[in-house]
């Protein structure tokens, strides 16, 4: 799994999500300073779960709040 694609295709994934442009979402940014709430988050993860089919245990996804702590995730389950 390649990092540079996966953060793009989360990414995207993030910003259909928020409704954001691309310069609006820096991967590191937090989703709740960037208008998402706990209901997109879910959203979030669920979409970036069946992306790449993977499943993130509770407590994995509970600490996700961010594009890079999700590729971090991903690229430590494959």
């Amino acid at each position: 799994m390649d990092l540079e694609s996966t953060r793009g295709q989360v990414r995207d994934i993030a910003l259909e999500i928020l409704e954001l442009d691309t310069a609006e979402l820096p991967s590191d940014a937090d989703f709740y300073e960037v208008g998402g709430d706990s209901l997109a988050l879910l959203e979030l993860i669920t979409k970036v779960e069946k992306h790449f089919g993977v499943r993130f245990d509770d407590d994995v996804a509970n600490s996700l709040r961010s594009v890079e702590d999700i590729v971090r995730e991903l690229h430590a389950a494959a």
